[in-house]
């Protein structure tokens, strides 16, 4: 059951939280599928009667004031009678709950190289109640207090520094944390097993007055693994550049950095005690992407210790207030404190498409959106409030300078320090800071859908910048970006930039000799707005050839990104893409660029060609794609890129002897350090229809680690085999699967080129998509829309909303009006981006 904003609101009002006291019996955790919590809270009520938030199997007992009381448990709800509405209340219940397998509340995972068992919480935005019973919104704040029986050789954790462990008979011990400060639910963590524990020894602040201990932890299996150098370098630089910058002291403690298995997230920012997704930590060494990309991911979770933990969205609707910020501070403290100087470039060209492809969709939303329950909370932790927020402080720090974006920053946390906020808080901190009014500046930016367009085109010596939306609503932003012209040699650099401030919907520009006689104009060169870029055609036409050739990453990274929009929105061939790629990239030097750029070059003769125009395209990309493979002295990052990307496109070629001999050869290459590559590889040769379950077994029995299941998973669904496929997909809708099976069977039954073997799976799908909705949390129901929605459709069947797989979404959109919201929003996303798809095969 959901909670709504109102019923939060009438709660928020009528209850003030004091502490938690919490403990969890996890003593037979190696052995049972369920474990026991004992709950006291103590608060203040002003009516005599209100609810807790449970997901439990059974309330055991509830004692009220002292006094037993009968059980009235539904719905998730725990309500309580007979309240105290003067004094103070206390609360205890006795409850058993399940643990998880989908990600969500206490998730029990089973390392099958050791036969370990492993556990830890992951509550954000509703699920702390899936573990004890509690007041699980974020306004509702409290102190914690958390104890712990467990094994006595694991290593458990939480939130509060650890005050004693002591020993239970002979097998088990109680582990007691440290009181935390004011927390939400959503924050809580417990991590229990045996982790294994790399110290990190001490960050100090530099006038002394500040010491934070600091670890990591991850399974003892990938600790030979764990290159925990670069990430305690990146947490001491972090650290250093937050607490100049926001002149607040970090408030909780220690600062405990735990890397856990079959994560639904990147990672969540519990104070004290953060947990990663493991994949972060890769198997025979990160690429330099790889690293960036965990490094932002650590900085990003460190800015939530202020922006969210210190200080907290009220409701979900201000869910921006964290995650815009800390995605925008992730980026800007990796430019300016640590060696990845990049990052702004990594934005422009990778993040920035995830918020541009949702907020294209008809299902787009503000970036201040409109949450009325937590269901469409969960549905909101998407490329507009992340991406796109983050973009538009980027557009904010320019609009009201660096120096003052940080001082409002300062002001909000000591203004509101261990307290929740709404946007006028942080909107108020910035208007004193810069004596400015911002209303306008948050009409247009923060209440409104769309991206902005931002299109060129020029007549002699007059240049026009004309300013439209990509939504319904007719919108103006004010956008500060630089313009910058290029010669017929763009490799000398920009031969004038200007400065720009739009504030209309059409700017005029006179131009120098120069200017006019430029061969490439590239608007927000710098990548400072968030606008969708159309070149004109000239410079469209000079992009394709010169791009490789612009000096700068970012400004690459700029054009890339208008070059991919332009085949998104169906205005340019994706075969034009291609042969730009296969151009540019053998002599790009940034990875950070290569990599991107070579996942979009798949994905535009995979996804956006026709099956009728793809051979060509495929077959030149293959070849170029093979050269630079066994190019003399490519750098080994260099070489899991190109290798990667012609795996996964040789199952949408015929069947081939060579290409079936390269993957065979690269895959026993004894030089190959890369476990994901070599099950990347196996996983193609599987699809490709190469090889069948037998060899698959045998050929991946090279690995017994814990992502190798998931692994083999994908390579046994993905044969192109009809009874396959039907075997795959009952398995998906009847057995109770986990997070992270569910979808690595889906990813090998769902195969986009294997549309002669999917005939019916479009029907299944929407006859079944429903029902295991309803039977499944909304995480794993969310999980299997995406990882299921049809994807093996060709224009050569029919065109736009003729397309039969359109007519079936539009048929269950109808006859399902009832459904769900969140539900009905994924399938109308699935349906947009087919309908996207289906007009760039056209060109």
């Amino acid at each position: 059951m959901t909670l709504k904003r109102d019923e939060a609101q009438v709660r928020s009002l009528n209850i003030e939280v004091e502490k938690y006291d919490i403990h969890l019996d996890l003593s037979e955790a190696k052995n049972s599928a369920n474990f026991s919590a004992q709950t006291s809270i103590t608060f203040f009520s002003k009516l005599p009667s209100t609810y807790l938030d449970l997901d439990a199997l059974e309330v055991e007992s509830l004692v009220i004031n002292g006094r037993k009381t009968p059980i009235s448990f539904a719905n998730e709800r725990l309500v309580l009678e007979g309240l105290d509405t003067v004094s103070l209340n206390e609360v205890i219940v006795h409850t058993r709950s399940k643990y998880s397998r989908t990600g969500e509340g206490l998730h029990k995972y089973t390392d099958p190289e050791d036969s370990q068992v492993y556990l830890y919480t992951q509550y954000e935005p509703f699920d702390a109640h899936r573990v004890y019973p509690c007041f699980d919104q974020p306004d509702l704040k409290a102190r914690w207090n958390f104890s712990i029986t467990a094994p006595s050789d694991w290593v458990v954790l939480s939130n509060g520094a650890e005050t004693s462990c002591e020993k239970v008979g002979t097998e088990f011990s109680v582990w007691k944390f440290a009181q935390t400060e004011l927390l939400s639910s959503y924050i809580t963590a417990i991590v229990a097993g045996p982790y294994a524990k790399v110290e990190g020894g001490t960050w100090k602040k530099n006038d002394g007055t500040l010491e934070i201990p600091l670890a990591f932890y991850c399974r003892k299996t990938l600790l030979e693994h764990f290159d925990t150098d670069d990430i305690e370098r990146v947490t001491r630089q972090g650290f250093d550049f937050f607490h100049q910058k926001y002149g607040y002291d970090y408030p909780w403690g220690k600062y405990d950095q735990i890397y856990v298995p079959e994560y639904n997230l990147g990672a969540m920012e519990n104070p004290g005690c953060v947990t990663f997704n493991e994949k972060l930590i890769v198997r025979g060494g990160p690429s330099r992407l790889e690293k960036l990309t965990r490094s932002n991911t650590i900085l990003h979770e460190m800015c939530h210790m202020w922006f969210g933990d210190l200080v907290t969205p009220a409701w979900w609707a201000d869910l921006w207030l964290k995650e815009s910020f800390a995605d925008n501070q992730g980026y800007f403290a990796q430019a300016a404190a640590t060696e990845y100087k990049e990052a702004w470039t990594s934005f422009a060209i990778s993040r920035k498409a995830w918020a541009y492809e949702q907020d294209l969709r008809s299902t787009t939303h503000p970036i201040m959106a409109d949450i009325p329950d937590l269901d469409a909370a969960k549905q909101n932790f998407d490329g507009i409030t992340y991406a796109k927020g983050s973009a538009v402080l980027k557009q904010l720090a320019l609009h009201v300078g660096e120096e003052n974006f940080f001082g409002a920053a300062q002001r909000y946390f000591a203004s509101h320090a261990f307290s929740s906020t709404n946007f006028s808080d942080l909107i108020t901190a910035l208007e004193e800071q810069t004596e400015r009014k911002l209303e306008c500046w948050v009409e247009s930016w923060l209440k409104t859908c769309g991206p902005s367009i931002i299109s060129v085109t020029r007549m002699g010596h007059t240049l026009s910048l004309e300013q439209s939306n990509a939504g319904s609503e007719e919108v103006i932003r004010p956008h500060t970006f630089t313009l910058e012209f290029y010669g017929e040699d763009a490799s000398v650099g920009p031969l004038s930039v200007r400065k720009i401030e739009m504030t209309s919907s059409q700017e005029t520009l006179n131009l120098s000799e120069e200017e006019a006689n430029a061969t490439l104009i590239v608007p927000n060169a710098q990548d400072e707005t968030y606008a969708v870029i159309r070149l004109d055609d000239n410079s469209l036409r000079t992009a394709l050839l010169q791009v490789g050739q612009v000096p700068a990453g970012i400004t690459r990274a700029v054009i890339w990104q208008s070059l991919w929009m332009s085949v998104y929105d169906g205005l340019l061939p994706a075969k034009d893409f291609v042969s730009a790629v296969c151009l540019h990239m053998p002599n790009e030097e940034l990875d950070i660029l290569t990599e991107p750029c070579l996942n979009r070059a798949q994905m535009a003769l995979r996804i956006f060609t026709s099956d009728a125009k793809r051979p060509a395209p495929l077959a030149t990309f293959l070849e170029v794609a093979e050269k630079e493979i066994h190019k003399s002295g490519i750098s080994p990052e260099r070489l899991r890129a190109w290798m990667k990307t012609y795996a996964i496109l040789a199952p949408s070629a015929d069947k081939d002897q060579q290409i079936e001999e390269n993957l065979r050869m690269w895959f026993k290459n004894e030089e190959l350090k890369s476990p994901r590559l070599k099950w990347q590889i196996l996983i193609s040769l599987a699809a490709a229809g190469y090889l069948g379950e037998a060899e698959i077994r045998d050929l991946g029995s090279f690995d017994s680690s814990g992502e190798a299941q998931d692994f083999l998973e994908t390579a046994l669904a993905a044969r192109p085999e009809i009874k396959v496929k039907e075997q795959i997909w009952r398995q998906v809708i009847e057995k109770d699967l986990g997070n992270e099976a569910l979808s690595a069977k889906l990813e090998g039954l769902n195969r986009v080129e294997q549309r002669n073997v999917l005939q019916n799976y479009s029907a299944n799908f929407f006859r079944e998509v429903r029902a295991f909705w309803e039977k499944n949390s909304i995480g794993m129901g969310t999980r299997f829309v995406r990882g299921a929605f049809p994807t093996a459709f060709d224009v050569s069947e029919s065109k736009n909303e003729s397309h039969p797989v359109v007519e079936q979404a539009n048929v269950w959109l109808t006859d399902n009006s009832d459904a769900p919201a969140a539900l009905i929003r994924l399938i109308t996303e699935g349906r947009d981006d087919l309908l996207r798809i289906l007009k760039a095969q056209e060109q």
